[in-house]
């Protein structure tokens, strides 16, 4: 039983570590280097990988602009309702902040909170975390709650 629990934990840790390879403006020839082929592409511009996260497949789906960089990528349970761990989250956005190293514009919203987007004002929900950095086209929220998931978006994404 010991086994079956070290064996489940290792195949966590790597899946959180592949989960740790895409970053917003990566190609879908880079993600699929590390995801490998995707699970489904609705179109040109988008594309999905699943796979286990702990008790949950998740879904990773990403939307590309027309030069083939990812300007939206959301890390999602397959099932309407199942949970989103923690760790896997946490794993998606340390990934993300990655392309944000050195930034000295980069910001924690706290609930209430109003900012601007993509020439969107918003407003920090109630569940949400959210990481901003205007200047270098950044926005990344965690939504918390029945409908879990952890979306990054360039501003392109929102035109």
């Amino acid at each position: 039983m010991k086994s079956l629990r070290l064996l489940f934990s290792v195949i966590c840790l790597l899946c959180a570590a592949t989960a740790a390879q895409a970053r917003l403006g990566d190609t879908l020839a880079e993600i699929s280097k590390h995801r490998g082929k995707p699970v489904g592409k609705p179109d040109k511009n988008k594309a999905v990988w699943a796979f286990e996260g702990g008790d949950e497949q998740l879904l990773y789906a990403v939307r590309f602009d027309d030069a083939g960089r990812s300007i939206g990528e959301t890390l999602k349970p397959s099932r309407t309702g199942a949970p989103l761990q923690r760790e896997f989250v946490l794993d998606f956005i340390a990934a993300q902040r990655e392309v944000l190293a050195g930034s000295t514009t980069t910001r924690e919203l706290a609930v209430g909170a109003k900012y601007t987007f993509a020439g969107q004002n918003l407003v920090v929900a109630n569940g949400e975390y959210v990481l901003i950095d205007e200047p270098h086209g950044f926005l990344l929220v965690w939504l918390r709650g029945s409908l879990p998931s952890v979306t990054v978006i360039a501003p392109a994404a929102l035109q």
